[in-house]
């Protein structure tokens, strides 16, 4: 779909935006229930690396309930950021196709995210659990 297509026929770009957004979004929730990024597993390993939030008992559901509040808006949120700037790329013409850039974005982030735990880890040895990294 290049910049053509969505001039002459915006109503299909329209759908297509929005069956794409749904299925970033979709994606973003398999993802996170897969990856062991859901609430449950994030309370979990905060209870098993010592740490506790203050205020709160120190009981996984309670974690968990307070994570909900904030997990999956960051899913719906990521899923259509993804999506419009795949839907960009795509409809711009990019050099590489929407789908190629979100590859190319996963990897870049998945290193700097690599990165951050190393630093952290060498700041706050006591964190190497908390962060995966023992």
């Amino acid at each position: 779909m290049g910049i053509d297509a969505l001039v002459d026929d915006p109503l299909r770009a329209v759908v297509y935006l929005f069956i794409f957004i749904i299925l970033c979004i979709y994606l973003g929730k398999i993802w996170v229930e897969v990856s062991g990024l859901a609430s449950r597993d994030i309370a979990q390993q905060i209870l098993d690396s010592g740490m506790m939030v203050p205020g709160f008992r120190s009981s996984a559901r309670i974690i968990e309930k307070i994570l909900d509040r904030y997990i999956p808006v960051l899913i719906v949120l990521n899923g259509i950021l993804i999506a419009c700037l795949s839907f960009m790329a795509d409809s711009l013409g990019a050099l590489t196709s929407g789908t190629g850039l979100l590859i190319a974005i996963g990897i870049i982030h998945q290193y700097a995210e690599t990165i951050s735990k190393e630093i952290a880890a060498q700041q706050y040895p006591s964190m190497r659990g908390f962060l995966g990294l023992d």
